[in-house]
């Protein structure tokens, strides 16, 4: 996971939830999360996450170089978004999403506001119920133990993400329709 870990409009504690679930069927993975937050809500995660038993198998990086980002994303295993149900995730589309889904790899996230009128279960994503750890966690653990096919679903959320996310094709796009009217 990357992003602002603050507000939950992420899911951050569903996600550490449902990875906790998992984490001992898979014991090289490690859950990584990415960026900074309120120090409250930082510590309520490293709460949660040590309640959990699970202290050994979460990483937190705080801020890291926006160079570094790349590297992050396309060496991770699965990327997750755990977005809860709310105003925030009822009104629009994660830009986090198109950056996950541009790396070619699985992506599991809540069907939430705009998503599933661009993602697919199964096709170019997998897409879970929002505020269900359990089957948040299912649908990671159902990727990792079917990983060849994950990764064909990681190619097509590629090419959703160059296909509908590239802002080179979209601006080009909207100057048709701009030079229409």
């Amino acid at each position: 996971y990357c992003g602002y870990m603050g507000n939950n409009k992420d899911g951050v504690d569903n996600l550490i939830t449902s990875f906790a679930l998992i984490a001992n069927k898979f014991p090289e993975l490690k859950l990584v999360l990415i960026g900074d937050g309120p120090q409250n809500e930082i510590q309520r995660f490293r709460r949660i996450v040590n309640d959990k038993r699970i202290d050994r198998k979460v990483i937190f990086t705080g801020r890291v170089n926006r160079e570094d980002m790349p590297n992050y994303l396309c060496n991770a295993k699965v990327l997750a978004l755990a977005r809860p149900l709310g105003l925030q995730s009822t009104g629009g589309f994660p830009t986090k999403l198109g950056e996950y889904l541009s790396t070619g790899k699985p992506v599991v996230v809540t069907s939430v506001g705009d998503i599933p009128e661009y993602l697919e279960n199964n096709r170019n994503a997998f897409l879970c119920e929002p505020d269900n750890t359990i089957l948040f966690a299912e649908c990671i653990e159902k990727v990792l133990n079917n990983y060849s096919n994950a990764l064909k679903v990681g190619i097509e959320g590629r090419n959703t993400a160059l296909e509908c996310f590239n802002y080179k094709k979209q601006s080009y796009k909207l100057l048709v329709y701009l030079n229409s009217i």
